[in-house]
């Protein structure tokens, strides 16, 4: 999120890989698959998805890209858009908001990419969060 401008600081660093590493095989079990560990006092969550958005997160390994700043490759908004409607948690939910109001996406590729990997009743909710986020914003009611 932060790549994309976002403020809100988290408490670890989210890491999609297609396998956990050796070395944190041994850390905590997360909820969504993949494992937690701490290196120097980090919290590091490497997550590997072994649900029915599996495709969605390899093709979202897949399709990362440099960005300034980051030494290793940045899942693109599109996906991350995608990634954030999954999750649905609270923060995601605000993640998502400022994503589709503050961040250019090509739209054309964000709807085939739910339409693929959520359904054709996601885009329709993808449609309908975009407009309220972009009013939300509008009248200063987000960040």
């Amino acid at each position: 999120m932060q790549a994309y401008g976002s403020s809100r600081l988290t408490k670890d660093v989210d890491l999609m890989v297609s396998q956990v590493p050796s070395f944190a095989k041994k850390g905590a079990r997360l909820n969504v698959g993949g494992r937690s560990v701490e290196i120097a006092g980090v919290p590091f969550d490497f997550i590997d998805r072994g649900d029915e958005y599996r495709d969605l997160y390899d093709a979202a390994i897949d399709s990362a890209k440099k960005v300034t700043g980051f030494d290793i490759p940045v899942v693109t908004p599109e996906f991350l858009v995608a990634m954030k409607m999954v999750a649905a948690r609270p923060k995601d939910l605000a993640d998502l908001d400022f994503l589709l109001s503050s961040v250019k996406l090509n739209t054309k590729l964000l709807q085939k990419i739910v339409l693929q990997h959520l359904g054709k009743y996601a885009v329709t909710d993808l449609h309908n969060r975009a407009q309220t986020a972009r009013w939300l914003k509008s009248q200063g009611r987000l960040d």
